[in-house]
């Protein structure tokens, strides 16, 4: 029998990086953007520098799990749908892409002692007490995160329907999570991106 199944969405595809003009700080640093008296000149430009960090933060995948997941006694609420934790022998969970690895350690921050293990495969990686961070590359995957694809694709299919698998997929997700088909290879994988990317796709192209 197939495990319940419940997944974070956060995508990160549409969102370019940042200008070279400014130099971010982590998050938890009084001021995101290290120069901003330098960048603020004029009323204008620090309106400008509000609207910046204000999006950034908008879009902080640690801050938008805490507010899509939380955990009441033994019930767990993701968005709208909620699971009863004491029917499932384990938690774990299980994802990846460039901002997996947050998205992992809020989950952690939220669960607590709820979440049993997990694996995430990203290029950012984080520190995490439960949950496995494995490697891979974005946008041409490697055989690296082919293999770490593989061991999670394995702990899904292991699981039954005494598990609950939550999933954590974020932008980039589908590099870092490459499993070529049968028949399709590495090399051919990276070749047909790497044409994509020279050719200017877009993401849904």
């Amino acid at each position: 029998t197939s495990p319940r199944r419940t997944t974070l969405r956060q995508s990160t595809e549409s969102y370019p990086p940042p200008a070279p003009c400014f130099s971010l700080l982590p998050p938890k640093s009084k001021s995101m953007i290290h120069n901003r008296e330098q960048l603020a000149r004029t009323p204008s430009h620090a309106v400008a520098l509000d609207c910046l960090t204000a999006g950034i933060t908008a879009a902080d995948p640690a801050r938008l799990t805490r507010d899509a997941v939380s955990v009441a006694d033994t019930t767990l609420t993701v968005g709208e749908a909620s699971y009863d934790l004491a029917g499932y022998d384990e938690v774990i969970a299980l994802g990846g892409g460039k901002a997996a690895a947050v998205v992992a350690a809020a989950l952690e921050a939220v669960l607590g002692d709820h979440l049993d293990s997990g694996i995430v495969v990203t290029d950012s990686p984080r520190s995490t007490e439960r949950v496995d961070v494995l490697a891979g590359t974005h946008p041409i995957p490697d055989e690296r995160g082919v293999e770490n694809t593989r061991r999670l694709l394995d702990t899904a299919a292991a699981a039954d329907d005494s598990t609950l698998l939550v999933g954590v997929i974020t932008g980039g997700g589908s590099a870092l999570m490459a499993a070529p088909a049968a028949g399709i290879s590495l090399a051919d994988l990276r070749s047909t991106t790497d044409a994509l990317l020279n050719s200017g796709a877009t993401i849904d192209e």
